[in-house]
């Protein structure tokens, strides 16, 4: 039995799609990103192998002779059982095998697709639960898991079973968050997004940089804007101010505060708060403690940790 070139080559393509099903366009998804610990060693260890296999095949098939591929194409049936025999069986327990250790969406850590943040979203959120919090410093959206799964992973670590990179950071993060979180008896209770990065900035915990910058988002005082009645000179237009100038503002505040007031900035009570809206009255300027205590805590964030 002779077979002309394209024959050949139509019956081997017939034989590597059968043998390989989808691990033939089997490859990897771009990530959303690369933040916190995944298990990409076993990705590319899968895709090493899964290499080899393909050009293991090919060659094995490219030189089998014109009788053998012709009988595999009168044979060929989708129920017709693998036999290391004949051309369906060349490597056929490797690629079984190969069927099997397809990486999960999990081991690519949260940048996979499938759990990579809708930071958008959640950064119009007042508050977060710990369980939100937890997802989204990793860069995972909290809708990616139940909020009970935790308890399974951490089953899992008890008996020394394996678990991927990403749950670990996950467990691992969680717990750092849960001795922030007010637990009520009744399970923690959400937490405001400034109490959230106040915990980030002096635990230094480390997180996604998209979801400090939605805390950032959702602490930074609102753009002052300065109408034409207020301007020293009638001409003048009206002005936003920059992020940079609202920074420079708060840290002279800081600076008035803590200086001259000796505002403390870790203390829960403040004499300087007191004293300050006492010398606002003597100018006309009524503020409660509670605006004043707000604002100065705002500002002595902006100010190098070593400083507050």
């Amino acid at each position: 039995m002779q077979l002309t070139s394209d024959e050949r080559a139509s019956i081997v393509a017939q034989a590597i799609d059968r043998k390989f099903g989808k691990l033939l366009t089997w490859e990897r998804p771009d990530l959303a990103h690369t933040f916190g610990a995944n298990n990409l060693d076993h990705v590319e260890s899968f895709e090493k192998e899964l290499s080899e296999t393909r050009k293991i095949v090919r060659t094995a098939l490219d030189q089998t002779s014109d009788e053998d591929l012709g009988h595999f194409q009168s044979t060929i049936s989708d129920n017709m059982r693998i036999d290391e025999n004949h051309v369906d069986g060349i490597s056929a327990k490797q690629i079984n095998r190969l069927h099997r250790i397809i990486p999960p969406p999990i081991s690519y850590g949260f940048g996979h697709p499938t759990f990579a943040a809708k930071f958008d979203y959640w950064a119009s959120m007042p508050s977060l639960t710990l369980h939100e919090t937890a997802l989204l410093s990793l860069g995972a959206d909290p809708s990616c898991m139940k909020d009970d799964k935790f308890a399974e992973m951490q089953k899992s670590v008890d008996r020394g079973e394996f678990l991927w990179a990403a749950y670990t950071s996950f467990l691992n993060q969680r717990e750092i968050f849960r001795r922030c979180f007010h637990f009520t008896g009744f399970g923690y209770a959400s937490e405001e997004v400034a109490s959230i990065k106040r915990w980030v900035d002096d635990l230094d915990i480390n997180v996604h940089s998209k979801f400090y910058e939605g805390l950032e988002a959702r602490t930074t005082p609102k753009v002052i804007e300065v109408g034409a009645e207020n301007a020293p000179r009638p001409t003048q237009t009206s002005k936003v101010m920059t992020d940079q100038e609202i920074v420079t503002l708060l840290k002279l505040v800081a600076a008035m505060a803590v200086n001259g007031y000796a505002f403390v900035p870790d203390a829960k009570r403040n004499q300087a708060t007191a004293d300050i809206q006492s010398d606002l009255d003597q100018l006309g300027v009524s503020l409660d403690q509670k605006t004043i205590l707000k604002w100065i805590r705002t500002a002595c964030d902006v100010l190098p940790k070593g400083l507050r």
